[in-house]
């Protein structure tokens, strides 16, 4: 899932993003994947920002910055 973040198809990364929700990706994966997620709440397109978001939020604190940053995102 994190290699599919890198997708030059939108709907790609939307599903990727998905996938790396901490139920799915655990403690072993939780950096790297907060890591792809915090490149995904600034994506070009907008549902995948909104899914980025969403799977982010699970994450808890050091989820905020980014989540912060994504708020102010007209």
């Amino acid at each position: 899932m994190i290699g599919a973040t890198n997708s030059p198809a939108a709907p790609v990364r939307d599903f990727a993003a998905r996938g790396l929700a901490r139920s799915l990706s655990g403690d072993s994966l939780g950096a790297r994947a907060l890591d792809a997620l915090r490149r995904l709440v600034v994506d070009p397109d907008a549902r995948v920002r909104v899914t980025a978001v969403r799977v982010h939020g699970a994450y808890g604190a050091p989820a905020g910055s980014a989540i912060a940053a994504a708020l102010r995102d007209a």
